[in-house]
């Protein structure tokens, strides 16, 4: 470095760690071998968030598909000060002044602005606080070196009461259909608050019964981090794991007690929401005993389509609505899980293991960044559901016909009518009943009938809204309000 040997930051924290609103207080250290002739010393103290990234967009069909990389950008900038250490300003003249042989030190002062966000450093964004310093030589190349900084900023637990709720759930569930003899999987887990800091720990309890014919391979919880990043009206998510507890295996029909004796630690994390930050938000989900089974499926890869687990293809691109430029991404995720379970409720057999049991809410997808290729998409489409389930009613509706008629000639049997045994003398039960509107059951002459699944599921829906258990016992035992030649008022 020619005449300079020695060009450093110091702080009087060694650890460089400030909190928000404080003074930040240090030194500039110049060892020079001979003298220097110089304009000045200048330091600036830098605070900016910087969010980037980029996706790749398909456009066209067929041949005239072409593929365009995208990127995505944005800037906050939090303060930008400068601070003469020695000499003068560059505008204001040319006079120039000598800094001796020696060692020389220079302090400063800073007082951090309050209201500021955590330093963070992210997959496609940052939070960075930085100190620059420069010797401005006239007519030569300026010397210059930096140290960065970190800023904690306090999120008080106490302001909010919601921080020190505690944390419970319970959950049932079947691995398969309600006529299989295996028994339920039962759930139980609780944590005292909802509210920590780094260095505290997660102790959560929960009860675990096993009451299937299937052994659980591992029980886990685990801490995420989920980040969003902000820019030009889209969002990307990422998440990234940062504690775990895992508990051994369970075997079919038995239980696993977690008392609270293991526990999770919170490492050095940023505060949630990093509050002042437009262009990055910070949240941490507790993903609630997560039970993986022992069997022959494979887990989850999340780099991979959803549903055949494969990469992509030159000719089969992934869709994920995670890096879609709506605002609201989790409505692909939500269209695409409630298809999904109307398939599930259809008894279709092919939906593959890995989606039953790890893509089963709309939130995970999210998190997970989850994709599948398109074609999926309109192979579980929500008219192939509803066509699955209306078969599916159907099948019930011929099921309940026949044990409506073997009830009518039973009855017929036991009478004294000497007509004898005739099939057709059975009545539907009263919301079939001819010219009668089912919801009220009142005779009416512009009745219509039902003659669309669309309208029978928005007939059911409206009944489930009313929360009358009357009619949603009708209503079940209807099975299909098509195939049952339904009537309704024309006002309805």
């Amino acid at each position: 470095m020619g005449k300079l040997s020695l060009f450093t930051i110091s702080f009087s924290n060694p650890n460089g760690v400030f909190y928000a609103g404080t003074m930040i207080e240090g030194y500039v250290t110049i060892d020079l071998k001979d003298s220097m002739e110089m304009r000045g010393i200048h330091l600036t103290f830098e605070g900016k968030a910087q969010v980037h990234w980029t996706e790749t967009e398909s456009t066209g069909t067929g041949e005239n598909s072409e593929t365009r990389t995208v990127s995505y950008s944005a800037s906050e900038k939090y303060f930008d000060q400068d601070v003469l250490l020695h000499g003068i300003w560059s505008s204001q003249g040319r006079s120039t002044t000598k800094l001796p042989q020696g060692r020389h030190t220079f302090p400063f002062q800073f007082l951090i602005p309050p209201n500021l966000p955590s330093s963070f450093e992210g997959t496609d964004g940052q939070i960075r606080y930085m100190i620059r310093c420069k010797i401005d030589k006239p007519w030569k190349f300026d010397h210059k070196t930096k140290r960065a900084f970190t800023i904690i900023s306090i999120l008080d637990l106490n302001s909010d009461a919601r921080y020190s709720q505690r944390l419970q759930g319970v959950k049932e569930k079947r691995l398969c259909c309600l006529c299989c003899k295996s028994g339920p999987i039962s759930v139980s887990f609780h944590v005292d608050r909802t509210g920590y800091v780094p260095g505290e720990v997660i102790r959560p309890t929960a009860e675990i019964s096993n009451g299937s014919n299937r052994s659980i391979n591992k029980s886990y919880v685990e801490l995420r981090m989920v980040t969003k990043f902000y820019a030009e009206g889209s969002t990307r998510t990422s998440s990234t794991v940062v504690g775990r507890l895992t508990r051994p295996s369970i075997s079919a029909h038995s239980e696993d007690i977690w008392s609270g004796e293991e526990a999770i630690v919170i490492p050095p994390l940023p505060p949630s929401f990093l509050l002042g930050c437009k262009i990055i938000d910070i949240s941490y989900i507790l993903q609630s005993v997560v039970l993986e089974f022992d069997n022959k499926t494979q887990p989850m890869d999340w780099s991979k389509c959803i549903v055949c687990q494969t990469e992509n293809g030159k000719k089969k691109k992934l869709s994920c609505p995670a890096k879609s430029k709506r605002k609201d991404t989790g409505a692909g995720y939500k269209k695409f899980i409630k298809n999904i379970h109307l398939f599930e409720e259809a008894g279709c057999e092919e939906l593959p293991e890995w989606i039953k049991s790890e893509a089963k809410d709309a939130e995970t997808l999210a998190i997970n960044e989850g994709k599948w290729h398109s074609a999926y998409f309109s192979r579980f489409s929500r008219t192939k559901a509803d066509r699955l389930v209306e078969r599916k009613r159907k099948r019930e509706s011929d099921t309940f016909d026949k044990s409506i008629k073997t009830f009518t000639r039973v009855n017929s049997s036991n009478s004294h009518d000497p007509r004898g045994v005739t099939e057709s003398t059975a009545s539907t039960p009263g919301i079939f009943r001819r010219n009668m509107y089912f919801l009220c059951h009142e005779e009416g002459v512009q009745l219509h009938q039902v003659q669309t699944l669309e309208l029978d599921r928005r007939l059911r829906d409206c009944v489930q809204d009313l929360q009358d258990q009357q009619l949603i016992a009708e209503l079940n035992t209807a099975s299909d309000l098509v195939a049952r030649e339904a009537k309704y008022h024309a006002n309805v």
